[in-house]
């Protein structure tokens, strides 16, 4: 079974750039694949569509516009830090119970070989409960100010968004970090795993090898950076009813 691998589009945001991402998902999709969303496909804290509700109901038209259009391929969503908000969790939560070709995962998911997670473990600590923690300072209601987004504007004009990730993020430091971060996560199958996907950091990484695994990231689909979703293969599909539900994890982050 073959998939693709794709993150932080940071859609809503005025910063987002792939206008054409959906058409992109629509001709890859197709019997026997899967597509893998690894968090901050969509942008809570920087949205522009003028409040909390507006944001989720543009989420929940982009999701079932992304449905109809990929009919028979399997989708899985991964919150990331930008899309974790509570109420957002619920809308996956119910779109998973609607659709049989939908799923969501709280913080990773394992298939075959291959490990995907957001990636803001890195940012968050050392555990899971960290993570929760850390995700909780994006639970944005009220939008942000037209001063703020003008000074990320500002930011971005000057590519200084393009210029820190590489500082902060540099790329064998990176998975030398996810390499620890993955043995906190108690996987099924941890030894198995050979490819790690993951996103957050917006630096583009195209199989860097490190002790027996390649690690993977899209970049980020804002202005003036690089997107290239990663395709990845598995051994055989993962029918929706062998993935555990998210409402059945220990790690699902606390409701309102």
């Amino acid at each position: 079974m073959h998939g693709l691998f794709v993150s932080d589009l940071h859609l809503l945001s005025p910063r987002s750039a792939c206008p054409h991402i959906e058409t992109e998902l629509a001709d890859y999709a197709g019997a026997h694949k899967c597509i893998v969303l690894g968090g901050d496909i969509f942008d809570f804290r920087w949205s522009d569509r003028g409040g909390h509700d507006q944001t989720l109901e543009a989420t929940s038209r982009w999701l079932q516009d992304l449905q109809l259009a990929t009919e028979n391929t399997d989708i899985i969503y991964l919150p990331g830090n930008h899309d974790c908000h509570p109420d957002f969790l619920e809308q996956l939560e119910k779109l998973s119970q609607q659709s049989k070709n939908f799923s969501w995962q709280p913080h990773h998911l394992q298939l075959g070989n291959n490990l995907f997670f957001h990636g803001d473990i890195l940012d968050a600590g050392n555990s899971l409960e960290d993570l929760q923690r850390y995700r909780r300072q994006f639970h944005h209601v009220k939008p942000q100010s037209q001063w703020a987004h003008r000074s990320y504007d500002t930011a971005v004009g000057l590519r200084v968004h393009k210029l820190v990730p590489r500082i902060l993020h540099q790329p064998m430091r990176t998975c030398q970090r996810l390499q620890n971060a993955i043995d906190r996560l108690n996987l099924d199958d941890a030894k198995a795993v050979r490819n790690v996907f993951f996103g957050h950091t917006h630096v583009p990484i195209e199989g860097l090898k490190l002790n027996g695994r390649s690690f993977y990231n899209p970049g980020a689909g804002m202005k003036h950076m690089q997107l290239q979703p990663h395709e990845f293969t598995f051994e055989r599909a993962i029918p929706a009813s062998e993935i555990p539900l998210a409402s059945d994890t220990s790690t699902k982050p606390p409701s309102k």
